[in-house]
């Protein structure tokens, strides 16, 4: 019995010594646990902040451009949507900043240059412009690049995009065509025809006055508009002198504006049209703005521009667009037209993320993007593998190209580009306060001005 006893009090022994050592171990391994799960968390919250660190590190850059208010257009719209729709996938959103057009945006651009205050992106008529205007080359980057081959080398090496053999400029938007832009539908009420001599154009006036309806609008407010005419009157100065010669005289010095008698008569024909009673008496006051909404409600029979006011009416009165048809205006019975290229897509020197910016440079170059430009604003694009639809006027003056008679524009081909001058003095003489002699013996003195700036020692004074 004795034995007995001690058995079972050894078998109690064992038994709480069994139960101690497994609540011991199941207490071990409760607190392993917990430190496991707490160390997994740990590491899951360390994987978050680098998962939300990497998250910040490929946030879209944003890319800014500044273009003159009346270049942005459809185009650019469609495009500026797609990108911004798009950012994450792209690595880049688009800010466009629009300023002022004319001699204010020149002034605006050149004070933001000057300070350093300038975007990544410029939008300017040419290369060869902007350096002489607004600081000089260096102010803007080299961007050659696959998206090249998508574009005429013709095209590429002009000095509208390229310096020293080296792009700084991608063409961007179409190429426009100059002429006179005329409402069809008052032309066949007022019984008048599309004029092919001056004084057919007289009669069309004369015609179209006694409708009730002005003539021909001048929106001489804005200073760029009255030059249109004067495309003409260069062309007309090509008869007297090779337009080769003609602009290395140009560009020397040895030829001057008080001395071309056709251009300066091409003046004198504009304004005898205001003189005649065939604008509106409001003219000096008109905008380009006004001149698009007259032209397109009919208010207003012709007008003188580039096809982008084509694009501008094709936003605004879209049901007014087909209603507009073209013809060059019949200087000396000979219609012609100056064609402008495209305008140059320029890298700034102050671009904040180049590599960034190469990628956009490559997008916007890209065969798809500028068709979505095409497809978005119709017109004559330089992109190779790019199809658009052509407006009713824009329709018209294709022919002019075919049967050779369109020339480049003047300014594209002068070496101290005189665009500017030639507006604020044509402004004034169309207001009267110029004579057309004053008017020109200004500009030339403007040349010989930027001659000495430049220090140039082949241009004679």
């Amino acid at each position: 019995m004795k034995k007995l006893k001690l058995l079972s009090l050894f078998m109690l022994l064992v038994l709480v010594i069994v139960g101690c050592a497994t609540k011991t171990e199941v207490t071990t391994s409760a607190d392993d646990t917990t430190k496991v799960e707490s160390k997994e968390a740990q590491e899951t919250k360390d994987n978050t902040k680098e998962a939300d660190a990497t998250k910040e590190v490929k946030r879209p850059v944003e890319l800014t451009l500044t273009m003159r208010t009346e270049w942005y257009k459809e185009g650019w719209q469609a495009v500026e949507k797609h990108i911004n729709e798009n950012a994450d996938a792209l690595g880049f959103s688009l800010k466009i900043d629009k300023i002022a057009g004319g001699a204010e945006g020149d002034q605006i651009i050149k004070a933001r240059f000057a300070t350093g205050d300038i975007s990544d992106f410029i939008e300017q008529s040419s290369v060869s412009e902007h350096a002489l205007n607004y600081g000089g080359i260096n102010t803007v980057v080299e961007i050659d690049g696959d998206w090249t081959a998508n574009f005429p080398d013709s095209l590429l090496s002009s000095s509208i995009y390229s310096n020293d053999g080296k792009i700084y400029g991608m063409p961007i938007d179409s190429t426009q065509l100059t002429g006179m832009f005329y409402n069809k539908r008052v032309f066949e009420e007022a019984g008048a025809e599309v004029p092919t001599t001056w004084d057919e154009l007289l009669v069309a006036c004369e015609q179209i006055k006694a409708y009730g309806v002005t003539p021909v609008y001048f929106s001489s407010k804005d200073a760029w508009t009255t030059t249109f005419y004067l495309n003409e009157g260069f062309i007309r100065e090509y008869d007297v002198t090779p337009e080769q010669e003609f602009y290395a005289k140009l560009n020397t010095g040895k030829l001057k504006f008080e001395d071309m008698d056709l251009l300066k008569d091409t003046m004198i024909k504009s304004k005898e049209l205001i003189d005649l009673g065939y604008a509106q008496s409001s003219f000096l006051a008109d905008t380009y703005d006004n001149a698009q909404q007259a032209l397109a409600e009919g208010t207003a029979a012709m007008y003188p521009n580039a096809t982008w006011v084509i694009d501008e009416i094709n936003s605004k009165y879209p049901e007014k667009v087909n209603d507009i048809g073209a013809f060059a205006i019949p200087f000396d019975d000979k219609g012609r037209s100056s064609s402008f290229a495209p305008f140059a897509l320029m890298m700034t020197s102050n671009c904040k993320d180049k590599e960034v910016g190469m990628k956009f440079i490559e997008y916007i170059g890209s065969v798809e993007v500028q068709q979505l430009f095409a497809s978005a604003q119709p017109g004559l694009w330089t992109c190779e593998g790019v199809t658009s639809e052509v407006l009713t006027a824009v329709s018209d003056m294709v022919a002019w190209l075919d049967e050779g008679r369109v020339n480049v524009w003047y300014g594209s081909q002068m070496t101290y580009p005189q665009d500017v001058a030639l507006a604020e003095h044509s402004q004034a003489f169309l207001a009267g306060a110029e004579s057309v002699d004053d008017a020109m013996k200004a500009v030339d003195s403007e040349m010989i001005k930027q001659a000495k700036a430049k220090g140039d020692v082949n241009f004679a004074e």
